[in-house]
């Protein structure tokens, strides 16, 4: 399955949604443009930075597979199929998989899509989650662009509608992906051995099975992350609201999923995040990208991901049409040798940026403005 959806997001990483949507017939108001609204489609409008669309009365939103499956009434073996030739790509193998089983599978392995949709709505439910997130500098249409969430209280309630979510699309509460939602407590290594989850791996910790218990995104309260790339959510992550640390010293700050259960972790693109802007800052959380992108600017989060990860290399690659990168990693020890190490990676494209001093987007825009004047 892993290989499975290596080409799906092939296809959908070769099909830029705005460029099938005008292929399928759809006439867009305006040429450019983050959102382009096609007029007399009932609310249709194209996110071209979140590579999704979205129609209000028609109540649809998705991928460019999905928006393919609907313009034309296909099933989505065979919008993918079209899309694949389209893009000259590698065909997905489906091998037995009936359509039904291929909508299950998409279902599965969006996880993170079905619990973000109701920790975006406890976040507006929420006044002390939600007035830490103003407090950060965003307002409110800034949180909804965003999709912030919130991981909730673990009160009953949030933990019964979770699994309601999860219920209504055949997602079995103790599947890993699932246990990353909600967490586990039990026989950690029946549970691995039950899930086919490798305890011989290097990311399997021994304190899961010695505590009984794994770690989820609900466990503690915090801000959401929805980390978005080729039109869905495939990683999410968390940041402690104050006074709600974790572990043994009550340093842990923020959750990544656990690494053996979904993979690497994965850098976050901001909200106004567009493929083909020139420019594209590089950060290190969340919050540091989307302040660039109240800024006018699209910038990209490595959370974590360091400049020898496997991920780098994934991220170098999509981030090829931008001809500037700027890198504008924290400025402590930590971050000062990191960020060399990154612009290393990237190399002549990369520009460091040091703006301790002085408030980043001037910075930014006067870098820009002496590399034009020097061309």
């Amino acid at each position: 399955m892993d290989q499975f959806d290596n080409v799906i997001e092939e296809i959908k990483q070769k099909n830029p949604i705005e460029d099938v949507a005008v292929e399928l017939g759809l006439k867009f108001e305006h040429g450019n443009g983050r959102y382009r609204r096609v007029p007399h489609s009932g609310g249709m409008i194209v996110n071209v930075g979140r590579q999704r669309f979205f129609n209000a009365t028609a109540g649809t939103n998705g991928d460019v597979i999905e928006l393919v499956r609907i313009v034309k009434g296909w099933e989505f073996k065979t919008a993918a199929e079209w899309l694949a030739r389209r893009a000259n790509v590698e065909m997905p193998n489906w091998g037995r998989m009936s359509d039904d089983a291929i909508k299950s599978f998409r279902f599965k392995v969006n996880v993170f899509e079905i619990a973000h949709s109701l920790f975006q709505e406890w976040l507006w439910e929420d006044a002390a989650a939600l007035e830490y997130v103003r407090g950060r500098g965003f307002s409110d249409d800034v949180i909804q662009e965003a999709e912030y969430g919130f991981s909730g209280r673990k009160t009953d309630k949030q933990l019964s509608e979770m699994k309601k979510q999860f219920d209504l699309w055949g997602i079995k509460h103790d599947a890993p992906a699932a246990v990353t939602i909600l967490g586990y407590k039990g026989d950690m290594a029946k549970w691995a051995d039950l899930w086919g989850v490798d305890r011989k791996s290097r990311d399997w910790d021994s304190k899961w099975e010695d505590n009984g218990r794994l770690h989820g995104m609900m466990i503690t309260p915090g801000i959401v992350y929805a980390h978005r790339w080729a039109g869905q959510v495939n990683y999410l992550s968390r940041r402690q609201l104050p006074g709600f640390e974790f572990g043994e010293d009550k340093k842990g700050k923020s959750f990544n999923p656990q690494r053996v259960l979904v993979g690497g972790r994965e850098p976050y693109f901001n909200y106004v995040y567009k493929g083909d802007d020139e420019n594209c800052v590089i950060v290190e959380g969340p919050a540091d990208a989307d302040s660039w992108g109240v800024w006018g600017h699209s910038a990209v989060a490595l959370c974590g991901v360091n400049a020898d990860d496997e991920g780098m290399a994934s991220l170098k690659s999509r981030l090829k049409r931008h001809k500037k990168l700027y890198i504008g990693l924290d400025t402590d020890e930590t971050g000062v040798a990191k960020r060399e190490k990154v612009a290393a990676f990237f190399g002549p494209m990369a520009r460091i940026l040091d703006y301790e001093t002085i408030n980043p987007p001037e910075v930014l825009e006067d870098v820009i403005e002496d590399e034009a004047s020097d061309e």
